[in-house]
């Protein structure tokens, strides 16, 4: 499976990119080992950016009400986009002849009644235009950005493993240390041993020693309640042990460093910064319910749209996707979910 660890950086992939109807008839490609996703893959060194969200602007040719969507058809020149706007209710204020303007989510269509799989937008605001010169400027505003930003290079991905948690390795031995914390809620001998033995200098060694010892703590709370536990800073410094360190001022910095660390790999959330409260992640207590309610209540979800509706909590916007992916094959592997020849995923478990 493609590895999305970095792609999450690439501020494209979140953006309502600006496009004309034919990059979604004809350019726009599904990455290798994610089927149903969307890339710009016209770069200057073929690194493609990942897609989520666009916006087009053209005249409405069709407009079909259905009995929970209604069905719009946008042409902009160089293309016909279908667009869906999922409701019950609508308040029917574009109308055939329209110029207007669409922005939505991407979504691939692949449904039996069609030749071939076509991309549309999933409506999130469609608005009439009064002023024709905003398609003209919509116009030079696309050619800008394709040749100034969607040209530059998306962000390489890195490999990941298709059977396991992400280990230790290129993204550094915390990394490594860290996932096995996430997805397991432990921490192997070998993997602490390993963890302080790369530790040359004096001053590393001390920042992992209590990265470890805080580890520790964590797992130890954790293991007594199936609810996230949360702590503070000060909580933390008072439950370490003391070992060479003369008092617990020594503790401070290295501790600090860890607080650092762990809130950047997303296995830390500041819930409440006025009290200091941060929430201990960990894919049983916090990823995994958000996971499965979400493909409970869609039924049948894409990878795309899991990571998106996963990024947009506050609680997950620093967790690597990577570990995404590998939450993703962790449930198919235990049986909770399963994975189509559309790759679109479905709960099994019906509790």
């Amino acid at each position: 499976m493609t590895s999305l660890s970095s792609w999450g950086a690439d501020p494209v992939t979140w953006s309502y990119v600006k496009l004309y109807g034919v990059h979604l008839e004809k350019q726009l490609q599904s990455l290798d080992g994610l089927p149903g996703s969307h890339s710009w893959t016209q770069t200057r060194s073929g690194h493609p950016h990942l897609l989520t969200k666009a916006q087009l602007m053209g005249v409405l040719v069709s407009i079909q009400e259905r009995k929970d969507r209604v069905e719009f058809l946008v042409d902009d020149g160089t293309g016909c986009v279908p667009a869906v706007l999922w409701t019950a209710t609508w308040s029917r204020h574009v109308t055939l002849g329209d110029l207007v303007h669409v922005e939505g989510k991407l979504n691939l269509n692949v449904s039996i009644d069609l030749p071939r799989p076509t991309r549309e937008l999933r409506v999130a605001r469609i608005a009439k235009v009064e002023d024709p010169n905003e398609e003209v400027l919509f116009w030079l505003q696309v050619m800008h950005l394709s040749s100034t930003v969607y040209s530059l290079d998306g962000v390489q991905p890195t490999a990941v493993a298709t059977t396991a948690p992400p280990t230790s390795g290129e993204s550094g031995p915390w990394q490594g240390l860290l996932s096995q914390l996430f997805f397991d809620l432990d921490l192997s001998e070998n993997a602490c041993r390993s963890f302080l033995s790369e530790s040359n200098e004096d001053n590393v060694y001390d920042e992992r020693r209590v990265g470890l010892q805080t580890l520790r703590i964590l797992v130890e709370r954790q293991q007594t309640t199936n609810k996230c536990v949360t702590c503070t800073f000060q909580d933390i410094l008072s439950a370490l042990p003391l070992g060479d360190a003369s008092s617990r001022s020594a503790l401070v910095r290295p501790l600090r460093r860890t607080f650092q660390i762990l809130r950047q790999s997303g296995v830390f959330w500041l819930e409440d910064t006025m009290s200091d409260r941060h929430r201990f992640q960990s894919f049983a207590t916090s990823l995994q319910p958000v996971m499965t309610t979400f493909i409970r209540q869609q039924q049948r979800v894409r990878m795309p749209e899991l990571a998106e509706h996963i990024y947009s909590h506050a609680e997950f916007k620093l967790l690597p996707l990577d570990w995404l992916n590998a939450a993703v094959i962790r449930l198919v592997q235990s049986g909770l979910i399963s994975q189509g020849s559309d790759s679109q995923l479905t709960l099994l478990d019906s509790t």
